[in-house]
């Protein structure tokens, strides 16, 4: 059931989730004592006077430069299809540090969404998947035509989250969950792209049939979808916890960004799912969680 490389890039990945976590942790805990130091909550901080604090810089560095090893090889050895949902359980190092460090309290509902995001984990891992993404997958003449139709419905969920998001402010929160959910779902699609690439030129591996530079560029093409889907998950992230409370925007957004890189990773990557039913199960065990802390998610952002 467990194929090569799996609890090392299960390491990777809940390490990389972890890492993640931290930094976000210790950029709201700086942000909570600068604030109190300011006897304004509502006052917004110059950047600035953030660069100033070591631990605040310290979760930037942990949330970026620290984590890119760990999402590429995480991403890598499991493929997207497993890595996605894995690596949404790191909410729970978030809720731990929340209640340890910020001396949060859970509420029961929340306690079942520990419970919920844990099983997840076990259920998800128990789905077997199956199928290594190798970059010769990327030269077959079926992948651009599979992307390209996957693109389809892609395209029309992004012009979904778009018209919601700026038309009546009562939908606005669905719109910025979608395109929040859509931008977080194409890095991880971004990155199992990358990996195969970074393993064949670090590896010192000669791709047959490819012309000069194309691996470079599948690079780049990467690389540049991490990015911005990083940047503009933020942004909208942001603004879809602005516009409403966590509860209603995280079941969207989560969805989104769990479901579409595991049909990419399905259709577009050729990775199989040995056992659906228990992955299925693990899938919405997993949005049920998230969805339980959904106040610890917004905090996060």
């Amino acid at each position: 059931m467990f194929g090569d490389g799996f609890w090392l890039g299960m390491f990777f990945t809940l390490a990389g989730a972890s890492i993640n976590s931290v930094g976000i942790l210790l950029q709201k805990l700086e942000i909570d004592r600068m604030q109190d130091a300011d006897d304004d909550r509502d006052e917004s901080i110059p950047l600035k006077r953030f660069l100033k604090r070591p631990l605040w810089v310290a979760g930037i560095l942990m949330q970026t430069v620290i984590l890119i090893p760990f999402f590429f090889i995480g991403i890598d050895l499991l493929g997207v299809t497993l890595a996605q949902p894995v690596a949404t359980a790191g909410i729970l190092v978030f809720v731990v540090g929340s209640v340890w460090i910020l001396k949060e309290h859970l509420s029961p509902k929340e306690w079942i969404g520990v419970i919920a995001v844990f099983t997840s984990i076990i259920l998800i891992s128990l789905g077997g998947i199956t199928g290594d993404v190798e970059i010769t997958l990327f030269l077959e003449e079926g992948f651009m035509i599979r992307l390209l139709v996957f693109l389809i419905p892609v395209g029309a969920l992004v012009a979904v989250g778009a018209f919601l998001a700026i038309g009546d402010v009562s939908h606005r929160h669905f719109g910025h969950a979608i395109l929040f959910g859509l931008s977080y779902a194409w890095v991880s699609i971004s990155g199992q792209v990358t990996g195969p690439v970074l393993d064949a030129m670090f590896g010192g591996e000669k791709i047959p049939g490819t012309t000069p530079g194309l691996p470079a560029l599948i690079l780049f093409i990467g690389l540049f979808g991490v990015i911005i889907g990083t940047m503009l998950g933020i942004i909208f992230s942001q603004a879809a916890f602005k516009t409403a409370a966590a509860l209603h925007a995280v079941p969207t957004s989560q969805a989104v960004n769990n479901v579409i890189p595991i049909l990419a990773g399905v259709y577009i990557f050729y990775q199989r799912i040995t056992i659906p039913s228990i992955f299925i199960a693990g899938i919405a065990c997993l949005l049920v969680g998230v969805t339980l802390l959904a106040r610890f998610q917004a905090q996060g952002s």
